[in-house]
């Protein structure tokens, strides 16, 4: 049996994963599919592991591999601990970061310190450059090395594989009707103190602050740099679009039965129905990839459609010199699979397939924005209209405008890698829009430990567009800055006013005392916000000011930048 070794924080290395698994039993060959965390333990007997990691934030694993990868990280463990494995690997991660693929590059290079032998190419995908097409190239080669693989496939590329997590529906026990309140996850529980917006009315973007009071059973102590998981739930409405398309709503309500290997990563709602399952468990709204229409194919009959074509349709996005097909069908319009399925008349979903088809519903993870008795979330609410004129909401934000006071949610806490500075250390803070949220959680622990212990300076340049209708922390800083004995300094970026700036421009205009805090005072850097341009940005502008005055070469400001990011002392999260 071989091993396939996922870590992923948003799906798409599992998705790959899923789709590795399908190639693979083709070939009549036993696999074992799960997270790092949940397959790690079976390491030390496997003969074969594949492992597809994705890398998020500052160059570290997933979530849903920390916990084996810190047993990895045991410097007991001899050096022929993992002797009898060979492995491969495969990495996806996105070229903005500095720490590009790093994921998978320290899992590579630990697994061989402890004896394991590698087989074939590691290969490395970049999300800004169509990953999909690297992993297709990478599988076959893999294919062809692998030590155990048949050169003649055991099931035809034309044949339906069994389903990896078969579904069954209980007709026969009875119905689980209950209110949408009743469903619940053996998770802690907290009340919706607040949900209101805080960018003005006639601001294009909705930005709610979002206040939750924990059960005092599930209290848990919050620090700078937490973050609160939100488990978002599909539309109602939506959810029964999809029943009434594949005429399930006569079962929609009976239990079902799943493996539960399923499960390894997540705790289910009860009572599990297929509607629950659906509005709680499957990402209906996101956009179908690949290994979607690899399956769909099979569930079409070219008597059922039209013009007899979509059965073709289906086969063509399933294959890659379909791909440009396939991205100008699905995410340049950002179609989903409820309106896939839905223009698709001739697509007959067998539900036992169900969790074939439509990948999980991730959490959501947000930084929580308070030091105090409540959790706090700063939220930048999603809604768009795409290229076909239809308004887009994302999953989560549509929750959060349902989700009314006094509405008892799941969440859970998770706790920051990072150590925080001495607080007799400045810190600089880089954040435009909603990237303020975990330093308007770092600015309150501050202020508050200010009482006992003098703290150093705290700057914040903070990006928005307009003074007066997204500068939405103004009133809350302005009171800060009336307490003299808090070295705090608020710098602002207005991008839509003259004179028209980013953060950036702001940080390069005060750039001799950022680089007096950071060179002379050993201030640590904490930026927050979207990825893209921005991030590469702000760096360029940082080795320019530390360069400046004939401090150090460009190149030696480069290189002290790149040591603040080993020390802990830059930090960077955008999305």
């Amino acid at each position: 049996m071989i091993l396939i070794v996922y870590g992923s924080e948003t799906g798409n290395s599992a998705d790959l994963a899923m789709q590795l698994d399908r190639k693979l039993r083709r070939n009549g060959i036993r696999c074992k599919l799960g997270s790092l965390d949940h397959l790690g333990p079976d390491l030390k007997s496997a003969s074969i592991a594949i492992f597809i990691i994705s890398t998020t934030g500052q160059g570290v694993l997933p979530r849903n591999c920390r916990q084996f990868w810190s047993h990895l990280l045991r410097k007991s463990l001899p050096g022929d601990y993992l002797a009898n494995l060979k492995f491969a690997s495969f990495g996806l991660g996105d070229s903005s970061y500095i720490k590009y693929n790093y994921a998978v590059k320290k899992l590579h290079a630990r697994l061989l310190q402890l004896g394991a032998h590698q087989f074939g190419d590691r290969a490395e995908a970049d999300e800004q450059d169509n990953p999909q097409m690297t992993f297709e190239y990478w599988a076959e080669s893999l294919l062809e090395c692998m030590p155990c693989i048949d050169p003649k496939p055991r099931h035809s590329s034309d044949s339906l594989l069994a389903p990896r997590y078969p579904l069954t529906v209980c007709t026969d026990k009875p119905r689980r009707l209950a209110p949408d309140a009743a469903y619940s996850r053996p998770l802690p529980v907290a009340t919706v103190c607040a949900n209101k917006r805080i960018t003005d009315p006639t601001h294009f973007q909705d930005v709610r602050l979002i206040s939750l009071e924990q059960q005092s059973t599930d209290h848990t102590t919050v620090q700078p740099g937490d973050s609160c998981t939100i488990y978002p739930e599909n539309d109602p409405a939506l959810v029964q679009t999809l029943l009434d398309l594949q005429h399930w709503s006569d079962i929609a309500d009976y239990p079902v039965d799943i493996d539960p290997e399923y499960w390894h990563d997540t705790q289910p709602v009860r009572p599990l129905t297929l509607r629950s399952l659906i509005a709680h468990h499957l990402d209906i709204m996101s956009i179908p990839r690949q290994s979607f229409f690899e399956v769909a194919k099979y569930f079409s009959d070219p008597k059922d459609s039209e013009d007899g074509r979509e059965r073709e349709k289906l086969e063509d996005f399933s294959s890659i010199e379909g791909q440009d097909e396939l991205h100008n069908y699905a995410n340049r319009p950002r179609r989903s699979i409820l309106e896939t399925i839905s223009e698709f008349s001739s697509l007959k979903i067998p539900v036992e397939y169900l969790l074939e088809l439509i990948p999980p519903l991730r959490p959501r993870l947000f930084s929580i924005s308070s030091i105090g008795p409540h959790l706090e979330l700063i939220v930048g609410l999603v809604k768009y209209r795409t290229i076909l004129r239809r308004v887009r909401k994302g999953v989560c934000s549509d929750y959060f405008t349902r989700l009314q006071v006094g509405t008892k949610i799941n969440y859970s806490i998770v706790k920051s890698p990072f150590r925080l500075p001495s607080p007799e250390k400045p810190i600089v803070m880089i954040a435009p829009g909603t990237g303020v949220a975990p330093m308007r959680c770092l600015i309150q622990y501050r202020f508050h430990l200010n009482d006992t212990v003098p703290v150093g300076e705290n700057v914040i340049i903070f990006g928005c567009r307009y003074h007066d209708k997204d500068y939405f922390l103004k009133d809350e800083w302005n009171r800060l800055l009336e307490h003299k004995n808090f070295p705090f300094k608020v710098v602002t970026a207005f991008s839509r006013e003259e004179p028209k700036q980013y953060v950036q421009n702001a940080l390069h205009m005060h750039g001799d005392r950022i680089a007096e805090l950071i060179l002379d005072q050993n201030a640590s850097v904490y930026l927050c916000g979207s990825s893209g341009a921005m991030p590469r940005q702000v760096r360029d502008t940082l080795v320019e000011i530390f360069s400046r005055n004939d401090r150090m070469t460009h190149e030696e400001a480069s290189e002290y930048l790149y040591k603040m990011e080993r020390m802990s002392r830059y930090i960077q999260d955008t999305w």
